[in-house]
């Protein structure tokens, strides 16, 4: 199954095209998982263990069956400690990549998740802080709101993006109060600053 994938993506005039990074750090494909998480060279070993190593110039991909995502198996990818080539630890992979691994393992395999956290309760997935990070805003929780650079209050109204007191710099005909309405059509290149977590779905590109 994974090699099918494979070879149908690289054979795809889309393939390698995407313009922002890739935030997935596991995913599934048929019975299996594709683990995939920066800063890290996962291999199997005897009896299907895994071992995480530093990733030296690169780090791989590697597919594996759904059995072998047992509670040991993701603990070492949890509790292994990355360290860049001059030195000293990426610290990223425990506050950042390790959460939100576990939260898309939790989406993808809640059974494999849920032994994990049985043997393993300390890493009982805390919601991921996404706060202070960029996102693609067509992508983002079209429930809530969004500020510019300036401040201004945005709301999706479909395909679009409305600020109903746009502050006008400059002069504005027929209006006293120095605000106008603004609607702007949502395009792919926007991107905004996450303030509340909730902004971000399961859908959501990070930047």
């Amino acid at each position: 199954m994974y090699g099918r994938v494979y070879s149908e993506a690289k054979d795809s005039e889309r393939y390698h095209k995407l313009s922002y990074p890739n935030n997935t750090y596991i995913a599934k494909i048929g019975d299996g998982a594709f683990l995939a998480p920066p800063y890290v060279r996962i291999e199997r070993g005897p009896d299907s263990r895994l071992f995480c190593h530093n990733p030296g110039f690169g780090c791989n991909r590697l597919f594996v069956s759904i059995d072998e995502l047992t509670p040991d198996n993701i603990n070492r990818i949890c509790t292994y400690h990355p360290r860049a080539m001059l030195g000293g630890e990426i610290e990223s992979y425990q506050t950042e990549t390790i959460p939100i691994f576990l939260h898309q393992l939790s989406k993808l395999f809640p059974e494999q998740y849920s032994n994990f956290i049985k043997a393993f309760p300390d890493y009982e997935l805390k919601a991921p802080d996404y706060r202070g990070k960029y996102a693609k805003l067509s992508t983002c929780n079209r429930e809530l709101t969004y500020r510019d650079a300036h401040g201004n209050s945005f709301r999706f109204d479909g395909d679009e993006l409305v600020c109903d007191k746009y502050r006008i710099g400059g002069f504005m005909p027929f209006s006293s109060s120095g605000y106008a309405q603004m609607r702007i059509p949502v395009t792919d290149d926007m991107q905004v600053k996450i303030t509340d977590s909730n902004q971000v779905t399961d859908q959501t590109v990070l930047i």
